[in-house]
């Protein structure tokens, strides 16, 4: 169970507290056992009053990252760590494979990284996805790693190994799986709603679409790395196109492959 709240002052956070007594009370009447050794705070932002919370008059542990289905959020959502993480453990699999393995077919490691490693590096990607050159680049080091050891690409120019291999760089893969899932929430085709800080431009009679989305206004720029920032931008560009949006999501995502470039390759 997960709940949440914007706590400013010492009302809200006796608020806060009496929300937790009454899920305290509700197990209670149900034989239910909470571990609290499981139970945290995370306390977000810079100028958070950080207040104590407890379960049961056992203190709660407010630690600066948490775990959440397999993603690392820490007290700025920067999900540095997140990366750090994945990138640690998309490595290791490497290396696994390389020690492991003897075969060096380009098809079977091919295969291999697609399957077993690739899937790491992308797992919630539309949460995480970074705009730094430093996190784009260590991510994109586990792909540029790996197909340098395939024999008949060794040492030759990334983009030129991506094109041999007939795979498209990860930061294009994560640009894709952003604008494939604001697709799917404009259609409908899932049922999350970011509303209100998903707006749409009034509709207009000049050359473009109906469907441009209007930038949020933010201050720092690592308020940038938000879903609605980094797709933005892109998804109107489509919309300059007179791009068709009433598609399935397949057929979107086919087009949105060889539409949006790949900055790897250049």
């Amino acid at each position: 169970m997960k709940f949440y709240n914007f706590v400013r002052s010492i009302i809200e956070a006796l608020s806060f507290q009496s929300l937790i007594n009454s899920i305290c009370d509700w197990c209670a009447l149900w034989q239910l056992t909470i571990n609290v050794s499981k139970c945290n705070v995370l306390h977000l932002g810079t100028n958070n009053c950080a207040y104590m919370y407890h379960v049961n008059n056992a203190i709660l542990q407010a630690p600066s990252s948490l775990k959440d289905l397999g993603i690392i959020m820490d007290s700025a959502l920067t999900y540095r760590d997140h990366i750090h993480n994945v990138v640690a453990r998309a490595r290791s699999r490497c290396a696994l494979y390389l020690k492991v393995f003897k075969s060096r077919n380009p098809t079977m490691m091919m295969r291999f990284f697609t399957t077993y490693v690739r899937p790491t590096l992308e797992y919630g990607s539309q949460i995480w996805s970074p705009i730094g050159s430093l996190e784009i680049n260590a991510l994109e080091g586990v792909q540029r790693y790996f197909t340098n050891k395939v024999p008949s690409c060794r040492f030759l120019p990334y983009s030129q190994r991506l094109l041999k291999l007939s795979l498209h760089s990860l930061h294009h893969r994560r640009m894709v799986a952003d604008q494939v899932f604001l697709h799917s929430m404009m259609t409908g085709d899932i049922s999350v709603s970011l509303s209100p800080h998903l707006n749409l431009q009034p509709p207009a009679i000049t050359r473009g679409g109906n469907l441009k989305i209007v930038l949020p206004s933010l201050n720092y720029l690592r308020s940038r790395q938000n879903f609605i920032t980094r797709t933005a931008p892109m998804w109107n560009k489509f919309n300059l196109l007179n791009f068709n949006f009433d598609v399935s999501t397949y057929v979107f995502r086919s087009k949105a492959i060889t539409m949006i470039q790949d900055p790897f390759l250049n």
